[in-house]
C-alpha cells in the first residue's frame, strides 16, 4: 500500500479529527508509511497542509484552492514545485479518494521554477532551493529528486547512490537526513554547511569516508553513531562542539585529530571506537563528557589539555599504559580510568583541584573532593591519589 492509500485508509477510519491533530497524524504516518515518503508527509503536516485541505478544499476538482497551498509550500517554505504538488495531492486523495489534476500553477510558482532551473553538475546563486546536484563526470549520477531541501536545510536523502557530493547551497544537514542509508560509502559536504543534526548518519554501516565542511561548527547527537566502517574523519579548524554519542560505536575509526577550536566533547562521543589507537587533543578544549572515550580498547597513550573531565571518561581502555594531563585541568569525575588494567603512570598537573569520589556513607552517590597540591606529580599504583583515578 503506497503513502496516498495509507492516508486514505487513515481518513476513512478516523475522519477529520485525526487530520486536524498534527501530533497524532505525524505519529501514524511515521508508523505506517515508508521512511522516504514519511519525511515529506510529516513535514507537510507540520506546515499545515492536512488542516488546509480539510478546511478549504471542497473536492479534487477545486484546483484553485489546491494551488494556494501548493504555492505556499513553494514560495514560503521553499519546496521544489513537483514535490509540493505530489505531496499536496496525497492529502487530496486521502480526503476524496481521487487525485487532483494539477496541470498548472500560478505565475509566481512558474517564475520560481524558471529561477531555480539548473543543469546537472552546475549551480548558480539563484538556485538556493534546488533538490540534488551531481557532477557530469561522476559515474553515480544523482537525480534532482534525491534530496529534500527546505530553507537550505537538507531534510532527507531519498536516493541510493554510494558516493555522494551534497548540493552546494545547503547550510545544514537535518536530523536523520541519511538515517540508516546502507548504500552510502562516502560523503563530501560543501563548505557552507555549519551544522549536522541529530542521528543524521546513524547506522550508515557502509560509510567509510566523510569530508566535513570547512565552516562546520557543530556535530549533533548520535550523528554518526554505529557507522561501523567509518575509517577516516578530518575535523575542520572551526569546529566548536561534538555532541553526545556523535561517533559512538564507530569501530573502524583509528585516528582523530581534534583542532584548537573545539570547546566541548559530549557524553559517550567516541565510546566503543574499538580500533581507535591515537587521539590528538589540542590546547583549548574546555570539557570532555562522561564516558566520552570509554571502551576504546586499542588506545595506548594519552596527552591532553582540558579543564574538566567527566565520569568514567576513559573506562575500559584496555591497552592504555600512560596518561599525561597537562596544565589547566581543574576537575575530574569519578573512575575516569577504571578498568585500564595496563596503566603504569599518570601525570597530574598542579592545577587539578577537584576529584569526584563515592560518598562513604552512600556509595551510590558521589561528592566533589578538594585536593591540595601545588606541583606536578607522577603517580603510580599504590599512591594515595591512584584510587581516585581507577
Amino acid at each position: 500500500m503506497n503513502a496516498a492509500q495509507e492516508l486514505r485508509k487513515l481518513y476513512k477510519q478516523y475522519d477529520v479529527e485525526l487530520f486536524k491533530n498534527k501530533h497524532r497524524l505525524i505519529a501514524f504516518i511515521k508508523d505506517l508509511v515508508e521512511p522516504k515518503d514519511a519525511a515529506m508527509l510529516t513535514l507537510a503536516v507540520s506546515q499545515n497542509v492536512a488542516i488546509y485541505i480539510i478546511d478549504n478544499v471542497s473536492s479534487e476538482k477545486d484546483i484553485k484552492s489546491i494551488l494556494i497551498i501548493v504555492n505556499e509550500l513553494i514560495s514560503v517554505y521553499m519546496w521544489q514545485e513537483e514535490l509540493a504538488k505530489t505531496t499536496v495531492n496525497y492529502f487530496v486523495y486521502a480526503k476524496f479518494g481521487t487525485m487532483a489534476e494539477i496541470i498548472d500553477t500560478t505565475e509566481h510558482s512558474m517564475n520560481m521554477k524558471l529561477k531555480n532551473q539548473v543543469s546537472i553538475g552546475t549551480t548558480t546563486e539563484s538556485s538556493d532551493n534546488i533538490i540534488g546536484v551531481a557532477e557530469n563526470n561522476n559515474p553515480n549520477i544523482i537525480e534532482m529528486q534525491d534530496f529534500l531541501i527546505v530553507n537550505k536545510v537538507l531534510v532527507k536523502y531519498l536516493g541510493s547512490q554510494a558516493d555522494i557530493i551534497l548540493p552546494s547551497n545547503i547550510s545544514s544537514i537535518g536530523d536523520r537526513a541519511f538515517y540508516k542509508c546502507m548504500d552510502i560509502q562516502s560523503i563530501s559536504m560543501p563548505y557552507k554547511v555549519k551544522s549536522i543534526g541529530s542521528e543524521a548518519f546513524l547506522s550508515c554501516r557502509n560509510l567509510t569516508k566523510v569530508s566535513l565542511s570547512h565552516k562546520l561548527k557543530s556535530i549533533g547527537t548520535r550523528s554518526f553513531f554505529n557507522c561501523t566502517k567509518l575509517t577516516e574523519i578530518i575535523f575542520p579548524k572551526g569546529i566548536k562542539e561534538i555532541l553526545d554519542e556523535a561517533f559512538g560505536d564507530c569501530r573502524s575509526l583509528a585516528y582523530i585529530d581534534l583542532p584548537d577550536s573545539l570547546n566541548f566533547i559530549g557524553n559517550s562521543a567516541f565510546e566503543c571506537c574499538s580500533d581507535l589507537e591515537k587521539i590528538i587533543i589540542n590546547s583549548k578544549l574546555k570539557s570532555i563528557g562522561d564516558r566520552a572515550f570509554k571502551s576504546c580498547s586499542k588506545l595506548n597513550a594519552l596527552e591532553l589539555s582540558v579543564r574538566t573531565i567527566g565520569n568514567e571518561t576513559f573506562k575500559d581502555c584496555l591497552d592504555l599504559t600512560t596518561v599525561h594531563f597537562l596544565d589547566g585541568l581543574s576537575a575530574i569525575g569519578y573512575s575516569i580510568l577504571s578498568g585500564c588494567e595496563k596503566i603504569e603512570t599518570i601525570i597530574v598537573p598542579p592545577t587539578l583541584k577537584y576529584i569526584k569520589t563515592r560518598n562513604q556513607f552512600t556509595p551510590q552517590k558521589f561528592v566533589q573532593e578538594r585536593i591540595n597540591k601545588n606541583h606536578m606529580q607522577i603517580i603510580v599504583p599504590g599512591d594515595t591519589l591512584w584510587l581516585y583515578f581507577v
